[in-house]
């Protein structure tokens, strides 16, 4: 099976997760490579908890349906993008870069937005913003060097 096919038959599965932990029956489970753990390693987990296709980058022989690909990380967004029914397609983005002032921009771009009446998100290195929902994405970084 090739991406493409599989991509025809999303309708046929329940859900999507790289997490064994999380799979459920007929689930498609895809397999990561992390820094700390790679998703191959949790494939048999996957597979015990009903997994009903293993989408990863190694060559496995399984009974459940197994689909090889260069990039696991990839076919998980283009997979979840599908299955999802590609929600990013009705989204307006707006990126700011820059070296200094990309907070600040980003940030009064959401309120105008908001105070227009408009939907909108935000995320920046202070964390998101989801309509009134503030998230902490632990994502506290930036390249300014001390």
């Amino acid at each position: 099976m090739q991406l493409e096919e599989l991509l025809q038959k999303i309708g046929n599965y329940s859900g999507i997760t790289d997490d064994s932990r999380k799979v459920m029956k007929n689930y498609i489970f895809v397999a990561i490579r992390g820094i700390k753990n790679d998703g191959h390693d949790f494939i048999s987990d996957a597979v015990k908890k009903g997994a009903g296709l293993v989408v990863g980058e190694k060559e496995i022989e399984l009974k459940t349906p197994y689909l090889k690909v260069p990039d696991s990380r990839e076919a998980l967004g283009q997979v979840a993008a599908y299955f999802y029914g590609n929600p990013s397609n009705r989204l307006k983005v707006i990126g700011v870069t820059g070296t200094d002032g990309k907070t600040t921009t980003a940030n009064l771009i959401y309120f105008m937005l908001e105070t227009a009446g408009k939907k909108a998100g935000l995320i920046s290195t202070l964390g998101a913003k989801i309509g009134n929902e503030e998230v902490d994405t632990g994502l506290h970084v930036t390249n300014r060097t001390p």
